[in-house]
């Protein structure tokens, strides 16, 4: 398996989801991902931006849930996912009822 499969793969992103991110056609992403060489310079570079912004959103989300996670270990009349479930639940009201 290659790498940028394999990054593509950590991230569970499917071959389909990626080239319509990418702009491409399902056929180029696979090209892409078999071989760069085999297509443009900017469809590399497109294809390259996908995997990069996909695998820093999932970075920053494992970071956020982590200090989530962290800021309520000391809490004891809070399970984390009892306050996960309360945040989530008040985000979502604030985005409906709040920002209207």
């Amino acid at each position: 398996m290659n790498a940028r499969k394999q990054a593509r793969e950590a991230i569970a992103l499917s071959q389909p989801d990626a080239a319509r991110r990418a702009g491409v056609s399902l056929a180029t992403w696979r090209r892409w991902e078999d071989d760069p060489d085999s297509v443009r310079q900017s469809t590399r570079d497109a294809c390259e931006r996908v995997l990069a912004a996909e695998s820093q959103f999932h970075a920053d989300l494992a970071a956020d849930v982590e200090r989530f996670t962290a800021s309520w270990a000391d809490k004891p009349y809070l399970t984390p996912r009892q306050a996960s479930a309360i945040a989530g639940t008040l985000g979502l009201w604030a985005d409906l009822y709040i920002k209207g």
